[in-house]
């Protein structure tokens, strides 16, 4: 099971900055974070999310091939 990404307060102020600086964005609660160690546990995750999106699931990747990953990617 993933682990909460900011587990307190000094350090959610400290992410929220960060964040903010470096992309602009707020920092949402209800969110985790996991450590994924190759591709095959990044494509898992990756297809998990998106087939459990309940509305849209945005995915920037700089290739996609047609072949066995990105047909999955495309029918998920």
């Amino acid at each position: 099971m993933p682990t909460p990404l900011i587990p307190s307060a000094p350090s959610r102020l400290l992410a929220e900055q960060a964040l903010s600086r470096a992309a602009g964005a707020p920092l949402l609660g209800g969110n985790c974070a996991q450590w994924l160690i190759d591709a095959a546990a990044h494509y898992d995750a990756w297809l998990a999310a998106i087939r459990g999106a309940r509305q849209r699931a945005l995915l920037e990747n700089y290739i996609i091939r047609d072949d066995e990953v990105g047909r999955a990617f495309r029918d998920a």
